[in-house]
């Protein structure tokens, strides 16, 4: 389609597909049929042609192959074709007209001529066309006669408007003189009341200049009075706010002293200070330590190596750490000596010598600690002896090949879970250690501490129940350990809400103990007078989750 017009372009690519299609059904749409539009379409009997279509090109059909055309198309009006010409009613009425003929089509083309049945069928379907004819001239009458009556109403209809706005005008001049007249009226009202006004104002603003006059005097008099108390108020204020300044420095001098008093008491940060080969080494800021700090501080500056035995997560590894913060040297961490490679270092295929942590230490300066000495193999231990001696003629041979001297900075301490003698209950994965690799180290016990413990948690009323678990788990040598490191992450489960109260005992406190060491546990706490809530708490855990019973022994 072009310019709203059916050019035979649009139709030409199509006649394969419509060739065999006896009807054409133009789209009612405006539009114009062009010149041969349908000229290859041979095969076209019947046409439907809707009102909307406003122009027919003379050749845009095969007019001599057409049996049928439905349209009110002037065109078709006086045609000198063949074809039967009937008018268009709507789409359901052309594709029925269609349909039929299409039928009637068929039936001559499948039905012998010969047969009887051909004459009766004809008449059958001529009195169905006639009938559809009756209907459609009935319906054109009711159209007319409607239009008739629709034309009666539409004049009567236009009369009666014409008498509304006659009537309507009549009005509108009517409510325009009132109006006009109105406001003659209302605007020479409003004159003479503001003439009276304006001689009220002058009046009135006589009256009230004279009466500020008389109240300005009586104020001037009134403010100067005024001024003089103020000014008597002013100086006695200044001497009370000079008195209130003096007390308050004194206030604030004395509570800054008892605050400073009580802070040297109660509070778990400390500084520390302490001479070091004529040199003096202090904190750079306040630290929360463990109650032994001091002790393995003095050993390690005193120049012995101290190895820290205690149970797990009792604070070992963070008192040498802090060791090394506080005087300033440089740390090195190993994990354990399980092969002497991991202290000595090794040559790799290239050739290349690989160092390690032990040899950055001992040949540049520094503090190294051997984490988990007790899982050390003996064997590959004795490696160090040599560098870890007694302070005089300490020295090292690597495997570079090269045999160097002990650092004046060089310093090691160790941790361990036992005294390297072998595994025992709780710690059954530790090695028994040789004498010579254990007298190079002072052992210092390090156990747990309630005070940094207190210190170290945002919610102080669970401890009592995890320190008195911790003493029955020790006093009947049960396998487990309750470490500063349970407790810690206690407050923070707690604090922060993360779980309910049995999921935290489950993740800090029994995750590993058997029924019959919570049944131990639940007996011994029976037997004690409560802490409070959490132990109420834990016990009721143990007996509805854990389903462990008191009589049962």
């Amino acid at each position: 389609m072009k310019n709203n017009s059916l050019q035979r372009e649009y139709f030409s690519d199509k006649v394969d597909t419509c060739k065999s299609l006896s009807s054409c059904i133009i789209p009612n749409v405006f539009c114009e049929i062009g010149s041969q539009a349908f000229y290859d379409w041979e095969s076209c009997r019947y046409v439907v042609i809707p009102p909307s279509v406003k122009k027919i090109a003379d050749d845009a059909f095969l007019w001599d192959n057409i049996h049928l055309v439905i349209s009110n198309n002037e065109f078709f009006q006086n045609s000198m074709y063949s074809f039967q010409v009937f008018p268009y009613v709507n789409d359901e009425f052309a594709s029925s007209m269609v349909s039929m003929f299409e039928k009637i089509e068929s039936i001559d083309t499948k039905v012998d001529i010969k047969s009887d049945d051909i004459s009766k069928k004809r008449d059958m379907i001529n009195q169905e066309i006639e009938d559809v004819l009756q209907k459609l001239e009935r319906k054109e009458s009711d159209l007319q006669k409607k239009a008739t009556s629709l034309e009666k109403e539409y004049s009567y209809l236009k009369k009666k408007s014409d008498e509304g706005s006659q009537f309507m005008k009549e009005i509108h001049n009517k409510v325009n003189k009132l109006v006009n007249d109105g406001v003659s009226q209302e605007l020479k009202n409003l004159k003479s009341e503001c003439n009276k006004f304006k001689k009220l104002q002058k009046s009135e603003a006589e009256a009230a200049k004279k009466l500020l006059g008389d109240l300005k005097n009586d104020v001037k008099d009134a403010v100067l009075e005024e001024e003089k108390r103020l000014a008597k108020v002013q100086v006695e204020c200044e001497k009370s706010l000079k008195s209130i300044e003096q007390r308050k420095e004194e206030l604030a001098d004395m509570i800054v002293d008892k605050a400073l008093e009580k802070a040297k008491v109660e509070t778990p940060y400390k500084m520390i200070s302490i001479v070091i080969d004529n040199k003096e080494k202090k904190t750079t800021k306040p630290k929360i330590l463990h109650h032994q700090f001091e002790d393995v501080l003095k050993l390690v500056s005193a120049g012995f190596n101290p190895l820290l035995v205690g149970p797990a997560g009792c604070g070992k590894n963070v008192i040498i750490e802090q060791i090394a913060d506080i005087l300033d040297w440089k740390f090195y961490y190993v994990n354990d000596v399980t092969e002497e490679y991991k202290v000595m270092g090794f040559v790799d295929a290239n050739g290349h010598y690989c160092k390690t942590q032990f040899y950055e230490a001992f040949t540049k300066g520094g503090f190294i600690m051997i984490d988990e000495l007790d899982q050390s193999n003996a064997s590959a231990l004795l490696a160090i002896n040599s560098a870890v001696g007694t302070g005089y003629h300490e020295y090292a041979s690597f495997p570079d090949g090269k045999c160097y001297p002990k650092h004046a900075d060089f310093h090691i301490a160790a941790a361990a879970n036992t005294y390297g003698n072998g595994a025992n209950m709780l710690y059954c994965g530790r090695n028994q250690l040789d004498v010579a690799s254990l007298n190079r180290f002072t052992p210092i016990y390090i156990y747990y501490d309630n005070t940094l413990e207190s210190n170290l948690v945002f919610n102080q009323d669970f401890l009592p129940l995890y320190w008195k678990i911790r003493k029955i788990i020790e006093n009947n040598r049960l396998r487990q350990v309750i470490s500063t490191r349970n407790i810690v992450n206690a407050d923070k489960m707690i604090s922060n809400e993360l779980f309910d109260l049995d999921k935290i005992f489950d993740f800090t406190l029994t995750q590993g103990m058997s029924n019959e060491d919570l049944r131990i546990i639940l007996n011994e706490l029976d037997k004690t007078v409560s802490t409070g809530y959490y132990e109420d708490k834990f016990c009721n855990y143990l007996q509805k989750v854990k389903k462990i019973s008191t009589k049962e022994y």
